[in-house]
């Protein structure tokens, strides 16, 4: 009796384990269970917190704002801007801090400054919050959190954090408010929009 050729045998064990699982994949394809695709990094949340610093360019964006006009960030250039992050419209703080900067318009106007404020809300939702208050300024839907990402403004919650950004005449940030804190915000913007004016060009 002949004995079989073991590295044969270890062979065709190997060939008939080959088969089974490209069968097996086949079945799973016709089934439609796809294999697991590979994993890949992830990407990044938008706004992850770190929060760009004074003295930054500040990114340019180009969208059109609730009452439908246009804005250009790159064509505001030689005119200060208070681009102001907040969570949501028609809560108790985002109200008080827009009726705010609202009541101060002749102040901002006069120091040459616009004013924009910025949530994930929609545009729907920004017309009705504006026309409920009497804004006199735009606001702007980054229902994607993109804006807010290129800021450094956190929306992991599902909501912008309170954050406001004063832009220099030069495009540059010129102050930063993280964690902003709604009574008395306006003041303070007012007060370091003077002190931006008041700084010699670089």
């Amino acid at each position: 009796m002949k004995l079989a050729d073991p590295s044969r045998s270890a062979l065709a064990l190997v060939c008939s384990l080959a088969m089974l699982v490209a069968v097996g994949g086949c079945r799973d394809e016709a089934a439609g269970n796809k294999p697991a695709p590979r994993p890949t990094a992830e990407p990044a949340e938008p706004g992850e917190g770190n929060l760009l610093p004074v003295g930054a360019q500040a990114p340019a964006f180009d969208t059109v704002a609730h009452d439908g006009t246009r804005v250009q960030l790159g064509e505001l250039r030689g005119t200060p801007v208070v681009l102001y992050f907040y969570p949501k419209d028609e809560t108790p703080g985002c109200t008080a801090e827009a009726e705010a900067f609202r009541d101060d318009s002749a102040e901002l106007q006069a120091l040459g400054a616009r004013v924009f404020g910025v949530s994930l809300d929609t545009i729907e939702s920004h017309k009705e919050f504006a026309q409920n208050h009497q804004l006199t300024f735009p606001l702007i839907a980054d229902a994607g959190g993109a804006i807010a990402a290129r800021y450094g403004v956190s929306t992991r919650s599902g909501f912008a954090e309170r954050v406001t950004f004063i832009i220099g005449a030069d495009g540059k940030i010129a102050r930063v408010f993280p964690e902003v804190r709604v009574s008395g915000h306006s003041d303070e913007v007012l007060a370091s929009l003077r002190e931006v004016s008041k700084a010699p060009a670089r």
